[in-house]
């Protein structure tokens, strides 16, 4: 089973990509040829190479016609040079003279059908030399290079911006594999242990066959020390069955967990985030203990490069922190939108519906059950986070990140 939801994304995109290339590459080369092709001189010789054609066609048909003759020659010779009946024509001078003419006449005929195979050869060469040069002719007048070069520069800035796509594609899937590495490992390898723990149950199973159909203490004295040497010491077929499928069944639960481990790592690869709405209130405090801005700093110092992000605040955070709106908001990356919502307002329903699209993602820890008709909420579009020894730890997101104790300084960021 693929686990990575970027596996055939990128296979799908570097296919594409591809394509593309292999176009772009085909117009760049019809292009190079067509700048480089001379009609003038292309044309001149398709002219030469058609009145070499005419000039092989009248030497042929020449050629043809004297064989034609000297078939002729050829077969009356041969009626003349017969021997007959009569004895005294045997040995005549004139028989004799005919048969002498026709065997001269059978060998011009032979250099005749000679030629003329070469000269058929000559002709099929030149002939085919010429419809080559008039495809390539055709070709060159059939072919639009302007319309080509638009072409190419369409298929170049399709590829200038997959080029990035692909690459972030490519991290994305490589990242995943990175998260998936271990417990991937883990599944081969309780799977391995799996099968052998079957193998050695079946073996056991053949061990208690033998020692039910023993016929003495002997032969079952025997089964017993086979089984140990096979088993490390241990003789009861029984108990190697029950022990092995005790532990058949310990695998069995932590292959189940695996599983789900490379499911959920899937399931959170899967998701398309492009916003992220922070209770920030929520962010403020660690357990009960209000610890004010500073991991909320660094957290956002540490998401706004790869995501939209929006923090709101509920209205009493200005008198919790004494500070008036801009200064709330002041020690927060620029792209980052802060909102105070207004006096006497909770934040909740605003969050909410401000991560009203699809790609957006709520990170708080309350579960909001006061808003279950909203899309956030009923889409499960709720990430919940950890502050912990001065980290804000966001599993789903793979994401730690470090806080200063002291001042609004952003803390560093590194993956989980």
């Amino acid at each position: 089973m693929e686990y990575n939801p970027y596996t055939e994304r990128f296979s799908a995109k570097q296919l594409w990509f591809q394509k593309l290339e292999d176009e772009a590459r085909d117009c760049s080369q019809q292009l190079t040829w067509h700048s480089k092709f001379n009609q003038i001189t292309e044309a001149d010789a398709l002219a030469a190479g058609k009145r070499e054609a005419g000039r092989i066609r009248s030497r042929l048909e020449g050629l043809k016609q004297e064989r034609t003759s000297e078939s002729a020659r050829e077969e009356n010779l041969s009626q003349n040079a017969k021997i007959g009946l009569d004895p005294r024509r045997w040995f005549s001078m004139e028989r004799i003279q005919y048969a002498q003419q026709r065997d001269l006449a059978r060998g011009r005929l032979a250099e005749l059908d000679k030629a003329i195979a070469e000269h058929e050869a000559e002709a099929a060469t030149v002939l085919k030399a010429c419809l080559q040069r008039q495809a390539q002719l055709d070709k060159h007048r059939a072919l639009d290079s302007l319309e080509l070069k638009a072409k190419l520069n369409a298929l170049e800035l399709s590829l200038e911006q997959l080029r990035p796509e692909l690459a972030n594609l490519l991290a994305d899937k490589q990242k995943v594999d990175a998260l998936l590495s271990a417990p991937m490992l883990e599944k081969r390898e309780l799977a391995s242990r799996l099968a052998t723990l079957e193998t050695d149950v079946k073996l056991a199973e053949r061990f208690d066959q033998r020692l039910s159909s023993a016929g003495n203490s002997y032969e079952k004295a025997m089964v017993h020390q086979e089984c140990s040497n096979t088993f490390g010491g241990e003789g009861s077929p029984g108990r190697v069955m029950q022990n092995k499928q005790k532990e058949m069944l310990s695998a069995r639960r932590n292959l189940e967990k695996v599983e789900e481990r490379l499911k959920q790592i899937s399931r959170r690869a899967n998701r398309q985030i492009s916003t992220l709405v922070i209770d920030g209130n929520n962010l403020c405090y660690a357990g009960r203990e209000f610890i004010g801005l500073k991991p909320l700093y660094a957290l956002t110092y540490g998401l706004a490069e790869n995501y939209r992000v929006i923090v709101v605040f509920d209205a009493n955070i200005r008198k919790i922190l004494r500070m008036n709106d801009q200064q709330v908001a002041y020690g927060f990356p620029r792209e980052v939108m802060v909102h105070i919502v207004a006096s006497k307002q909770a934040a909740d329903e605003t969050v909410l519906e401000t991560a009203s699209a699809s790609d957006a993602y709520v990170i708080s820890n309350d579960r909001f059950r006061d808003f279950t008709d909203k899309a956030a909420v009923y889409g499960q579009r709720l990430i919940r986070h950890e502050i912990v020894a001065g980290k804000v730890l966001i599993h789903e997101l793979n994401l730690a990140v470090a806080f200063e104790q002291e001042g609004r300084e952003h803390g560093s960021q590194h993956a989980i």
